[in-house]
């Protein structure tokens, strides 16, 4: 009796060992053949193999890998459905989450989600995923609703950059109001409030935006309208550009007609560069301007030098300098700014009339503010002073204050 159960316990060990052997030897032969792309020979040697082992891990993995590069996408959603549920492999739910991508149809994504969801309670990689999915086979509506839970979650940086890409794809226009004045102290012939308000609407296109604005201004001797177009086409993912193109009606301190243009870099570990220029054309003078800049993104820290040389006048370059500074709170859009400055930009609308008239003076300037988004509604406030030298050796004083709102849908 003792003889026959050593027998029978060879035969069991032996019996077990050779199919470990067999079992480990088609995972090989798999493997080799799905390197050289030879998915459905490779698809066959996994398939025999959790005929006889379907705990495999690996197999099994590999053979998810195998049915995601040959489209068999029920087919990898039951597989890997049956690693969720039966154990829990570190490898596991990053394969789960990049399945997302190989769904071409809705039906049978809400079928994979409701199997999944279980296993990814507020994991923000496997929501992101979901949303794509859901926006890639047209189900906005989900997709919006899935933002919205993950807006409420914390985000690392690397997240928080899918999700306001997601973000735009979803909410693709804005609409937003800016109202701006300008007080002038006891050194002016005038302390009346100058006005500025502009409307604007923005769409984005893919990942590139355009926006027309409108901005009216009222400066109580004159008063005077602005039409812009502008927009920021992103050219590569280290190209982008600035092209704004301006008319307006006829003032004394908007330019008739401008063009704008800026082209961007994005360098290695953080660092952007800019060149461009800007042409403005008055009644009586066309300016034109160049600018270089430089940016550093350092942590939550935005750090941007910029320069602006030109135009000329009686062999002097006018010049003006800034350093511009945010501090981004829990994501890339709300942040805390201060700008600060010397000299006249033909970015700064309310002055760069002056550009002419007061070429040989000094003036310098700081702005402070804060951006911030509450749900789909933006807000900015800032306020601002500007110290600048006039003429018979007298010295101006300016505060200028800033309120804006804008709404994405």
């Amino acid at each position: 009796m003792r003889q026959y159960i050593i027998v029978v316990f060879l035969i069991v060990t032996s019996s077990i060992f050779s199919q470990k052997i067999n079992v480990d030897s088609l995972y090989y032969q798999a493997r080799d053949l799905y390197k050289t792309k030879a998915y459905e020979d490779a698809l066959v040697k996994t398939n025999q193999a959790l005929i006889i082992a379907p705990d495999y891990i690996d197999i099994r993995i590999l053979q998810i890998r195998i049915e995601q590069q040959t489209k068999r996408v029920e087919k990898a959603s039951y597989d890997i459905g049956y690693l969720l549920k039966n154990n829990d492999s570190v490898l596991v739910k990053p394969l789960a989450i990049k399945h997302f991508y190989n769904f071409k149809n809705n039906g049978n994504l809400a079928h994979y989600i409701n199997n999944t969801n279980l296993y990814f309670e507020n994991n923000i990689d496997y929501k992101l995923a979901k949303t794509e999915a859901l926006l890639l086979v047209n189900e906005h509506k989900l997709a919006k609703e899935e933002l919205s839970i993950i807006m409420k979650l914390p985000r690392n940086d690397k997240q928080n950059y899918t999700f306001h890409l997601l973000l735009k794809r979803l909410s693709k226009n804005q609409i937003g109001v800016n109202h701006e004045t300008l007080s002038f102290l006891k050194e002016y012939p005038t302390q009346r409030t100058w006005n500025t308000t502009s409307i604007e609407y923005l769409h984005y296109f893919g990942l590139s935006a355009a926006t027309a604005r409108i901005t009216y201004s009222n400066r109580i001797a004159n008063k005077g309208v602005l039409y812009e177009i502008e927009s920021y086409p992103v050219l590569s993912k280290k190209w982008y550009g600035y092209v704004n193109f301006s008319v307006s009606s006829k003032s004394d301190f908007f330019q008739n007609f401008g063009t704008k243009m800026s082209i961007y870099h994005t360098l290695n570990k953080g660092i952007e560069i800019e060149a461009g220029f800007r042409y403005l054309n008055f009644d009586e003078d066309s300016f034109f301007t160049a600018i270089g800049g430089l940016s550093i993104y350092k942590g939550n820290y935005y750090i941007n030098l910029r320069a602006f040389i030109g135009p000329k006048f009686e062999d002097k370059f006018i010049q003006n300098y800034q350093l511009n500074t945010r501090y981004y709170l829990k994501n890339a859009e709300d942040y805390v700014f201060i700008k600060l400055g010397t000299g006249i930009a033909p970015d700064q609308s309310s002055q760069v009339s002056a550009i002419a008239t007061y070429s040989d003076y000094n003036s310098y300037y700081t702005n402070l503010g804060i951006n911030k988004w509450i749900g789909n509604y933006n807000f900015q406030v800032a306020l601002g002073y500007l110290y600048e030298e006039l003429p018979s050796n007298k010295t101006g004083n300016q505060i200028n204050t800033t309120v804006g709102c804008r709404y994405r849908f």
